[in-house]
C-alpha cells in the first residue's frame, strides 16, 4: 500500500503497479457467471449519440442502470460520486442543493454564483442543464447514468471541457407497468417515488413518475432549529408517440420543487499565516486581523472569530446558529425529442424548454450573532433546439447536426451584517445566445481497426449588467453595463473543438484505443457579491483543454470480468480558476496542467458474487497562481485528490423460495483542497465511506424489502470549505451527513 500511495511516485508508474495487481489476481481466479448478477448488468450507453454496448466505446466511461443505482442507494444526483473514479461532487452552499457542481478528473469550476456554468456538463434525457442550480436533484424512475470523462465537445459540445454526466430517464412502453418504492430512516426520513406507464391506445404509450424526500435537519442547532433538513418533490410525465417503426416523438414535462430550512455551516475561528493564507486559530489566542476590518479585538477569551464567537465542542455536527436559513426553489421543463428514420439515415430533433425560480439564504458566520448572512435570488429560463442527422453503412457510422441555446437570467446577491450595520445587494442579469454545427464520423481502416474523427464550430455571445449598491445610503459601489463599460459588458467567443481517435480490436473482447481531443469553453463574467472588484475583474477569458488518452476495456473470462483502464494528460489553457477574495467571488484565467490514470474492475468470481472496483490516480495542477501575498506558487487544483478506491462486495443466495443479497459498498479519498490558493483551512482531510445494505427478494421479484446503513462508521468529513478569514476571522466548513439507517420497500408490477 505504502508504493501505491506515495506521492514520489509518478501517476504513471502507480497505475502500472495497481493494473498489474489487479490482472494478476483476475487471471488466477476461477469465474463462474452469477445468475441475476449487478455487476455484470449489460449497459448499452449513448457516448457517441447511438446505442451501443459499454466495452464497445473508446471513451472512459462509467455507467450505472437504475437497478445498480436502487443497489447502491443512490438518491441525489451528486451520489454518483460514491463509485465512480475521477468524479467528484458538491453542493457547495452549506450542503444544501441550492448549486451543484460536478469535477471531472480535476477540471472544476466551485464558484456557486448562479449565473456561471460549469465546465462539465449535465444532461438529463439529452438536454443540457445549463444552471448550477439546476444539477442537484432527486434521481428516481432512471433507465441509467453516464458519466463520459475527458472533453465531449464533438457530439455533445456546450461546457464538456472536461467531460459530462448524463442521466436517461426510464421511457414508456406499451407494458402496462409500474412500482412504488417506500424508505423510512433516521432524522424522521420519509422518501417515496413511482411509477406506472403504459400503452393509451394503438400507438400512444404514457409513463408517469414521482418522488417526495423529506427529512429533519441533522445538525443540531443549540439555540434554534436544527438545520440542513429537505423537502423535495419531483415529477415527470412522459407522452410517447409511435404511430410506426420509423417515427416517433416523445413529450417530456417535468417539474420540482424544494421548500428545505436550515442553511448552514461548521465554524472554525481563523486568522492569517504565511503568505496571506489562512490558518486555523489556536485556542485562545487573539484574532488580531479583526481590528483590520473594524472589529476590536476580544483578548478576555481569545480564539474567537470577529464577531467573538468560538465553536470548540468538537462536534462538528452541532453549533449555535441564529438564522434560520432556506432553500426555496422551482424548476420546470418540458422536451420534445423526435426520432425519424428515412431509409438509410435517421433524422433527430430535441426542443427544450426549462426555467428555474430559486432564492436561498443562509447563516454565513454560523454563529449565535447576526454577523453576517448571504442571499440570493435567481430568475432564468433556457431554450435549446438541437437537429441531426446520422448513418452508416458497412464501413462508417457517422452524425452530423446543429446546436443552438438561448438563455436569461436576472439574479439577486446580497451580504447583510446587523452588527456591523451594513447590507450589499446585488443586481445583475446575463443573456446567453450560443449555435453550433459538429459532426464525428467512425471508419473501419480495417476489420480491427477503427479511426473516429470530429469537429464543433462554435459561436457564443453574451450580454452582462451589473450594479451593487451598499446601504445605508444606497450607495452605488460598482455600475458595470454597455453604457458603463462597452468593451467589456460584451463577449463574442468562436472557437472549435475536435476529436481525433484510433480504436484497435487487439483480440475477441479486448479493444485498445488512443486519442486527443480538444475541448473549448467560452468566456464569462464575475458577480463579485460585495462589489469588490474591479471592472477589468468582471471579464474572463474562455478556456482551451487538450488531452491525450489511451485505454483498454477487456471482457474476460467469457463474460465473467470486465478491466477498463486509461491514462491521460491534459494541455489545459486559460483554465478558469475560482477563488473567494474575502468575500468577492472571482474566476481568473491561469494555465493548468493535468495528469492521472483510471482503473474499474467488475466481476461476478462465483455463483451468487459481485465485485466492483475502481481507481483514480491524480496530479492536478494550477501554474503560477498569485497568492495574496504576491508570491506566485503553484497550487493544488480544487476537489482534485491524488487518489482514490471505491468498491463494493456483493452476495446473493436463496433463502425458501426467495433470495438475499449482503452487500457492502465504500469510498476512499485522499485529502483534496477546496481553494484555488490552497488555504491551510480550505484543505479536507483523507476519508473513508463504508455503507452495508440487505436486501429481501421476494419468489416471483415483484417485491423486494431492504435494511441499509449509509456511513456506518459515522465518518467525519469535509465536503467544501470557504475561507473568509478576510474580514470575518472564521473558515466555513461543509460536513457530509452522519450515520444514517433505515428500511426500503419496492414493489412492482
Amino acid at each position: 500500500m505504502h508504493t501505491i500511495t506515495s506521492k514520489n511516485q509518478r501517476p504513471w508508474a502507480r497505475a502500472l503497479l495497481i493494473g498489474t495487481a489487479i490482472t494478476a489476481v483476475g487471471n488466477t481466479a476461477a469465474f463462474a457467471q452469477s445468475e441475476g448478477s449487478v455487476a455484470l448488468e449489460e449497459i448499452l450507453i449513448t457516448a457517441q449519440k447511438r446505442q451501443q454496448n459499454l466495452q464497445d466505446v473508446g471513451v472512459s466511461v462509467t455507467a450505472f442502470s437504475g437497478n445498480q443505482m436502487r443497489a447502491l442507494g443512490f438518491s441525489r444526483s451528486d451520489d454518483i460520486m460514491q463509485q465512480t473514479p475521477g468524479l467528484m461532487t458538491s453542493s457547495p452552499l452549506s450542503g444544501q442543493p441550492s448549486v451543484t457542481s460536478f469535477t471531472i478528473r480535476g477540471v472544476a469550476q466551485n464558484d456557486f454564483a448562479d449565473h456561471n456554468e460549469g465546465p462539465n456538463a449535465v444532461y438529463i434525457d439529452q438536454t443540457y442543464v445549463g444552471a448550477f442550480g439546476g444539477a442537484g436533484f432527486q434521481l428516481y424512475d432512471l433507465e441509467r447514468v453516464e458519466v463520459l470523462r475527458g472533453p465531449q465537445g464533438t457530439l455533445f459540445g456546450r461546457n464538456a471541457t472536461g467531460g459530462l454526466v448524463h442521466f436517461i430517464s426510464k421511457k414508456p412502453t406499451e407494458e402496462f407497468e409500474g412500482y412504488i418504492d417506500l424508505t423510512l430512516a433516521e432524522y424522521d426520513q420519509i422518501k417515496i417515488e413511482g411509477a406506472v406507464g403504459g400503452a393509451l391506445t394503438d400507438g400512444i404509450s404514457a409513463r408517469l413518475s414521482f418522488s417526495s424526500n423529506q427529512h429533519d435537519g441533522f445538525v443540531k442547532n443549540r439555540i434554534g432549529p436544527d438545520v440542513n433538513n429537505l423537502d423535495s418533490q419531483s415529477f415527470r410525465a412522459q407522452i410517447l408517440f409511435q404511430p410506426s417503426d420509423s417515427f416517433q416523438s416523445l413529450f417530456n414535462f417535468r417539474g420540482g420543487r424544494d421548500r428545505n430550512e436550515g442553511a448552514a455551516y461548521n465554524h472554525r475561528a481563523s486568522t492569517f499565516g504565511e503568505n496571506g493564507l489562512g490558518v486555523f486559530l489556536p485556542e485562545g489566542e487573539v484574532n488580531s486581523i479583526c481590528t483590520l476590518f473594524g472589529f476590536p479585538e476580544n483578548p478576555a477569551t481569545g480564539g474567537t472569530d470577529c464577531g467573538g464567537y468560538s465553536d470548540r465542542d468538537g462536534d462538528n455536527l452541532e453549533g449555535a446558529y441564529d438564522t434560520e436559513g432556506f432553500l426555496d426553489r422551482d424548476a420546470y421543463g418540458v422536451t420534445n425529442t423526435t426520432e425519424w428514420d428515412i431509409g438509410n439515415v435517421t433524422l433527430t430533433s430535441i426542443t427544450d424548454y426549462t426555467a428555474l425560480d430559486k432564492q436561498y439564504l443562509e447563516d454565513t458566520d454560523s454563529g449565535p450573532d447576526p454577523l453576517l448572512r448571504f442571499l440570493t435570488d435567481q430568475d432564468s429560463d433556457q431554450f435549446t433546439q438541437e437537429l441531426r442527422i446520422s448513418g452508416s453503412n458497412e464501413k462508417m457510422n457517422w452524425v452530423a447536426g446543429l446546436y443552438y441555446l438561448k438563455a436569461d437570467g436576472d439574479y439577486i446577491s446580497g451580504l447583510e451584517s446587523d452588527v456591523i450595520g451594513f447590507a450589499f445587494e446585488n443586481n445583475f442579469s446575463l443573456k446567453t445566445e450560443a449555435w453550433a454545427v459538429f459532426g464525428q464520423a467512425e471508419y473501419d481502416l480495417s476489420p480491427a481497426v477503427k479511426l473516429i474523427a470530429g469537429a464543433r464550430w462554435s459561436e457564443e455571445d453574451k450580454t452582462f449588467n451589473y450594479i451593487s449598491v451598499v446601504n445605508p445610503g444606497d450607495e452605488t459601489v460598482l455600475e458595470f453595463n454597455r453604457d458603463t463599460h462597452p468593451d467589456l459588458a460584451e463577449q463574442s467567443n468562436n472557437d472549435w473543438s475536435g476529436k481525433l481517435e484510433l480504436d484497435w480490436n487487439a483480440a475477441e473482447d479486448v479493444l485498445l484505443y488512443i486519442g486527443a481531443t480538444r475541448g473549448f469553453k467560452a468566456g464569462g463574467f464575475n458577480a463579485a457579491i460585495d462589489g469588490g472588484i474591479s471592472p477589468e475583474q468582471i471579464s474572463y477569458a474562455p478556456e482551451i483543454l487538450t488531452s491525450y488518452e489511451a485505454g483498454v476495456k477487456a471482457t474476460l473470462f467469457s463474460g465473467r470480468a470486465r478491466f477498463n483502464a486509461s491514462v491521460f494528460f491534459y494541455d489545459y489553457n486559460d483554465y478558469q480558476a475560482f477563488n473567494l477574495l474575502g468575500t468577492s467571488t472571482v474566476i481568473f484565467n491561469a494555465d493548468a496542467e493535468i495528469k492521472g490514470a483510471e482503473i474499474e474492475i467488475t466481476a461476478s468470481p462465483a455463483d451468487g458474487w459481485d465485485l466492483l472496483l475502481g481507481v483514480s490516480l491524480l496530479d492536478a495542477k494550477v501554474l503560477d497562481v498569485t497568492l495574496p501575498s504576491g508570491v506566485v506558487a503553484d497550487r493544488d487544483a480544487v476537489q482534485a485528490p491524488d487518489f482514490t478506491l471505491n468498491g463494493l462486495v456483493r452476495k446473493e443466495f436463496k433463502v425458501g423460495d426467495g433470495s438475499v443479497a449482503v452487500q457492502t459498498d465504500f469510498n476512499y479519498v485522499t485529502s483534496q483542497q477546496f481553494s484555488t490558493f490552497n488555504h491551510p483551512t480550505t484543505k479536507g482531510d483523507a476519508y473513508f465511506v463504508g455503507n452495508a445494505r440487505v436486501t429481501y427478494f421476494s419468489p416471483d421479484d415483484n417485491w423486494e424489502i431492504a435494511a441499509f446503513v449509509k456511513n456506518i462508521t459515522d465518518e467525519d468529513y469535509v465536503t467544501q470549505a470557504f475561507d473568509i478569514t478576510a474580514p470575518l476571522g472564521l473558515t466555513e466548513q461543509v460536513i457530509a451527513p452522519p450515520r444514517w439507517a433505515g428500511i426500503q420497500f419496492l414493489y412492482r408490477w
